[in-house]
């Protein structure tokens, strides 16, 4: 009987409310509705404006984006339709005079289509003899293969490894659009996946400055793959885009546009993909170099780093004698053929100078040894 009281005690009793309880309940009642619909309505209205902010801005990714992209990578800021057609009917007439003194080297111009319809164009400078090692060369911001063609010959003379390179996209044909970093990564690796006669063991990436940070990039994208590449060359590259910006521009804009290039895509980051890599890598630098300056320089992750794969090498050789004529450097070919970039350019530019006897027996040192093993 005592449970049963005692259930019964535990039973719900009904709530019972005086009238003015009542209307506060109403009152409270009618309160929370009204504040559900105007949240319900403001998150109505900011997924709106967010949809159409979506909207314009995909409208306006290209042309945004393209902009940002110009001013980071693409030459349209220095190369106009009318000087590169002048380069390129200037190389047409040279082709032949390096064909006569190179006669171990054969020299193709290529064009590859990429698999978004873009289609980028090249050189391949392959040996006679049929050699399979092959260096990749990753061109520097603003640079085109026609005004590198000196020194890929002399590379491909030295290593006897055949050269590939071609220019990055939208540079000649400015039709075919560049969104961000990932392009130039994407199309690297289709520019390496077309190479059918050369195993992934036989490759080494070779990049000057935004090549190098690209390269670094390529050549642990195929380790994640499983298909590691023989070596990795960074010649005068970065650690990541974003430090160089901030090395390079005054405070206060370059934290702007740091934050700006790493939202639209642009991060390269070449110290985080060094630091996974584990194939054999050669890190150059200048200590004078006015572009990528001390704090963004890629050398200083690979002495951080101490890894036994990474060795670097340091360019200072202002007074050295020149392993290339200074009257056939790239600078001087571009000087000649493009005269509107003439107070672009400086001949003692440590960013851009020419490697000297000394640089070219080293690389070569380390091209045979990282083929060999």
């Amino acid at each position: 009987m005592s449970l049963k009281l005692q259930a019964a005690s535990l039973s719900p009793q009904p709530i019972v409310l005086s009238e003015k309880n009542k209307q506060v309940l109403v009152v409270n009642s009618h309160w929370y509705q009204t504040c559900y619909r105007v949240i319900q309505t403001a998150c109505a209205f900011f997924q709106h404006v967010i949809e159409r902010s979506t909207k314009s801005l995909n409208e306006m990714k290209v042309s945004l984006l393209g902009s940002i992209s110009s001013c980071i990578v693409q030459a349209r800021l220095v190369y106009t339709k009318e000087n590169i057609k002048a380069e390129y009917d200037y190389l047409r007439q040279r082709i032949e005079d390096y064909k006569r003194f190179y006669p171990d080297l054969a020299f193709t111009q290529k064009e590859l289509s990429l698999r978004d319809g873009a289609t980028i164009d090249g050189i391949e400078i392959s040996q006679k003899s049929l050699q399979e090692r092959t260096i990749v060369y990753l061109l520097p911001n603003c640079g085109l293969w026609s005004g590198a063609l000196q020194k890929l010959s002399e590379l491909a003379k030295t290593t006897h490894a055949n050269i590939v390179c071609y220019n990055w996209r939208a540079i000649v044909r400015r039709e075919d659009p560049i969104s961000n970093g990932y392009d130039l990564i994407g199309d690297t690796i289709e520019v390496i996946e077309s190479l059918k006669k050369a195993p992934r063991h036989k490759i080494i990436l070779h990049g000057h400055s935004l090549g190098g940070a690209v390269a670094a990039c390529v050549a642990h994208h195929f380790q994640q793959k499983g298909e590691p590449l023989t070596g990795l060359v960074s010649d005068r590259s970065f650690r990541s885009l974003q430090k160089t910006i901030r090395a390079l521009f005054p405070v206060g804009i370059n934290w702007i546009a740091s934050f700006v290039t790493w939202v639209v895509g642009w991060r390269l980051d070449a110290e985080e993909a060094l630091a996974k890599l584990k194939c054999r890598s050669l890190v150059m630098f200048h200590p004078h170099d006015s572009i990528i300056k001390e704090g963004a320089r890629l050398v200083e992750s690979a002495k951080n780093l101490e890894a036994p794969n990474i060795c670097y090498m340091n360019m200072d050789h202002y007074k050295d004698t020149f392993y290339f004529d200074p009257e056939q450097s790239d600078i001087n070919l571009k000087k000649k053929v493009l005269g509107s970039i003439d107070n672009q350019i400086e001949d003692r530019d440590a960013h851009n100078i020419p490697w000297n006897t000394r640089e070219m027996e080293a690389y070569k040192g380390f091209i045979d040894k990282a083929f060999t093993l």
